[in-house]
């Protein structure tokens, strides 16, 4: 018969192994047994048939009433917030280049004059910026 693990003995040795374990977790990252885009879009198939089965079990709801506000904002505070700051520095070039066409969309389009205040012709300016962001979206 196998032994019976400890919930607290298993979670305090994963926590004190896994913690030195950066170093490999960067060589997994580095070295993929297959590319990730690649193994990505070769599993599309089970992806939408995990998501089709996880809709039909109602698998979301349940996971979200398995969870609390308290539990997302602990984690998010604990895990989130000091890693803020340099993420979005080392993101900020990409952000720069996902962000440049759509400005360039906003800078191109003639959503005509603005008008008084609560003049209903301005949401009409509104929808000339709206339909030019969906249409580079979806370009």
């Amino acid at each position: 018969m196998p032994r019976t693990k400890d919930a607290a003995r298993t979670s305090a040795k994963w926590g004190r192994v896994t913690a030195q374990s950066g170093e490999s977790y960067e060589e997994g990252v580095r070295n993929p047994r297959t590319p990730w885009k690649t193994a990505t879009a070769a599993a599309e198939a089970r992806w939408n048939e995990g998501v089709t089965q996880a809709i039909s079990n109602k698998r979301f709801a349940k996971g979200v009433t398995k969870s609390s506000d308290e539990t997302w904002q602990t984690g998010a505070i604990q895990k989130g917030v000091p890693r803020f700051g340099a993420g979005v520095a080392v993101a900020q070039e990409k952000y720069s280049a996902a962000i440049a066409p759509y400005l360039a969309v906003i800078s191109a389009t003639d959503i005509g004059p603005k008008y008084a205040k609560g003049d209903p012709r301005n949401i009409e300016r509104v929808r000339k910026l709206a339909l030019a962001l969906h249409a580079k979206k979806l370009a």
